[in-house]
């Protein structure tokens, strides 16, 4: 009988270690997700405040959205741009900055067009305030060649330049007016599978280009609304 009792009480006692023993991984497997990184970048649109009203921007182009407004049609946002946010410091893709330039820049059409929540659009205009070109460096290694990627902003009136490069090939490097960042970003190598991987990227400061046309603004990015604000004073 005691080693009936006995068989028992251990039974209980090795059932209740195994729980313990699930509660303590599911607790350790929340605490891992939790704490994992998650994509350094931030997907976000971009609209314009300026005399108390607030443009969003479409991508679209000044044709599109300006027949599609004609149409009575709103036309759709697209989250294309991509900033980072790192002490309160905001960072950009250089493939990204084009349409950031035109708003600082004032190369812009504006479209009122009253919506539930914002005024209208803001599209492009033509002025040449953004140029990217390409260019190949020789070395003083026999057959080795730089690639370097040369972006050069200027004001509507072509006045002034500032002028961005890094190296692609053979091996990343920032030259001119920007920095390397090693930023945390997903990324899929297969179907249905997601991971988190570090990679490094070419970024560019947007202080840097606020401060370079000077034509007082500011840029604000409140996270809750996934927007920058290119705000004119």
């Amino acid at each position: 009988m005691k080693n009936g009792i006995e068989c028992k009480t251990h039974f209980k006692n090795e059932i209740a270690s195994k729980k313990n023993l699930w509660y303590f991984l599911l607790f350790f497997a929340i605490i891992l997700t939790s704490c994992s990184p998650s994509d350094d970048r931030k997907n976000i649109n971009l609209a314009l405040k300026v005399d108390n009203k607030t443009y969003l921007l479409s991508s679209l182009g000044a044709f599109i959205t300006e027949t599609k407004l004609k149409n009575n049609e709103s036309p759709p946002i697209i989250k294309s741009t991509r900033i980072v946010e790192v002490g309160g410091e905001l960072f950009v893709e250089p493939s990204c900055l084009e349409n950031i330039v035109n708003l600082i820049s004032g190369n812009y059409i504006l479209y009122d067009y009253k919506e539930k929540s914002f005024d209208g659009y803001v599209t492009e205009r033509k002025y040449d305030v953004y140029d990217k070109k390409y260019s190949t460096e020789s070395t003083e290694k026999i057959g080795e060649m730089l690639s370097i990627t040369n972006i050069y902003l200027s004001d509507t009136a072509q006045t002034k330049e500032l002028h961005i490069s890094w190296q692609r090939t053979p091996n990343q490097k920032p030259l001119k007016n920007c920095l390397e960042m090693s930023l945390w970003i997903d990324c899929s190598y297969k179907p249905g599978t997601t991971t988190v991987a570090l990679e490094k990227y070419i970024m560019i400061e947007l202080n840097k280009i606020v401060e370079f046309y000077d034509y007082n603004i500011i840029v604000d990015y409140i996270a809750e609304d996934e927007i920058l604000y290119v705000i004119v004073n």
